[in-house]
């Protein structure tokens, strides 16, 4: 994570900024300058209504410094209340929440697009983000939430871009949550939902709109991290997903990830706890478009218990497994993790296996176990896909042959 670090840099605390200009600038004329918010959500004025004149970025009246801050500048927002900081529209430098309540709030609404020149996000203190419309561009720097304290994002429509090779981080050695319900989120580079050590958190809670992200790092270097799929309505489509050792996934069933890069697409998983993962069976998980060049890959980390129903309890289970369901794909399984099983390889469970037309899913010499749907339109390699009964099945089959056999057994008996 040191080049997290390094990133992280753009979002340092303004005194840092300021002498760090001072003494690289020709003339202090050309260094950026700190602003401090006094409007709404510092004092007594909780106002949240964009049209007060309190909660408005370009009023000078909320500034300390007495006029708005240029694209150049670091402007600070130490909300201690309510109130909302209505964000303009336009070209700023970037904000940085630091106040002592998550109660106080930067605001983005409708109207013309928005982008910040630097970084923005949550610094030491508290506060949050409500998106309900409009854009955000996050241009030059890193958008992060909970650096050193906590922070959150609701986005319920409009877009926000972290745009360029720059990363999100959701709890970054502090406490994160971003909440989409709706709207368009891309991330162009890596997004982290936990990033630090082990007292970070990051939780990203997904019941809606679309998410579009490089790499999604679930709980990195030692953090918590928490995936939670909370409707079908979210669609969640990355180049690849790792979830780390303090990582867990909730989701309710039909919840769906689309992996689609262009380069070796993933899906690992490097946990041995198998109960922050039981949600994994309610999950579709859709590879797409990958090649011979750009093949996808996917961890078995299920204990290898052969062809048994226990086999898709607390252990790794997967929901669906969909290769080529709409560009033909080529993915192979992988067992690069000991995810607790190592007396011998480990086997991927899953409900229901579909391979689309002209699609390849590549065995490898692993176990593959359903009990389910088994679609195959395409190519298996490396091995065949085992069909496992469900146990209430193989009853129901040994009640209908018995009765088959007295039948035949009266049958005789009477003739």
């Amino acid at each position: 994570m040191n080049h997290t670090r390094k990133r992280a840099a753009g979002l340092l605390p303004a005194a840092l900024l300021a002498a760090a200009c001072i003494a690289l600038a020709p003339a202090p004329a050309a260094c950026a300058i700190d602003y401090h918010w006094i409007g709404a959500g510092t004092g007594g004025n909780t106002a949240t209504d964009p049209a007060d004149p309190s909660t408005q970025w370009n009023n000078p009246d909320n500034w300390q410094e007495g006029q708005i801050p240029g694209p150049a500048d670091n402007p600070y927002l130490p909300l201690g209340n309510a109130g909302y900081v209505n964000l303009p529209c336009g070209a700023i430098s970037g904000f940085i929440l630091n106040g002592t309540s998550q109660e106080g709030a930067v605001h983005i609404g409708e109207g013309v697009p928005c982008s910040t020149n630097y970084g923005a996000g949550t610094y030491s203190g508290q506060g949050r983000v409500i998106q309900d419309g409009g854009d955000l561009t996050i241009n030059g720097g890193m958008l992060i939430l909970g650096w050193l304290g906590s922070g959150s994002y609701l986005l319920s429509s409009g877009t926000l871009t972290v745009g360029g090779r720059d990363d999100e981080i959701i709890g970054h050695y502090g406490t994160g949550v971003f909440t989409q319900t709706g709207g368009t989120h891309i991330v162009n580079n890596a997004l982290y939902v936990g990033s630090g050590d082990k007292s970070t958190s990051g939780t990203l809670n997904l019941g809606g709109g679309t998410l579009r992200a490089g790499t999604l790092y679930v709980g990195q270097s030692g953090a918590s991290g928490i995936l939670n799929i909370t409707s079908d309505a979210a669609s969640v489509t990355v180049e690849n997903v790792t979830f780390g050792s303090l990582a867990s996934l909730h989701t309710i069933p039909n919840g769906a990830i689309h992996v689609s890069g262009e380069w070796y697409p993933g899906f690992y998983i490097y946990l041995q706890d198998e109960s922050a993962f039981v949600d994994l069976e309610n999950l579709a998980l859709i590879f797409d478009g990958a090649t011979p060049l750009r093949r996808g890959r996917l961890e078995v980390a299920g204990r290898d218990l052969g062809p048994t129903a226990s086999g898709f309890v607390d252990n790794f289970a997967l929901g669906s497994l969909f290769v080529g369901a709409t560009d033909p794909a080529l993915l192979w399984l992988f067992d690069d993790f000991d995810n607790g099983n190592r007396s011998s390889a480990e086997a991927l469970y899953v409900h229901d296996i579909m391979i689309g037309p002209g699609s390849t899913l590549d065995l490898r010499g692993f176990n593959l176990y359903y009990d389910g749907l088994y679609d195959n339109q395409g190519t298996v390699l490396g091995g065949t896909p085992v069909f496992v009964p469900e146990p209430g099945s193989v009853m129901l089959l040994a009640l209908g042959l018995g009765i088959v056999r007295c039948l035949r057994f009266f049958s005789r008996a009477g003739a």
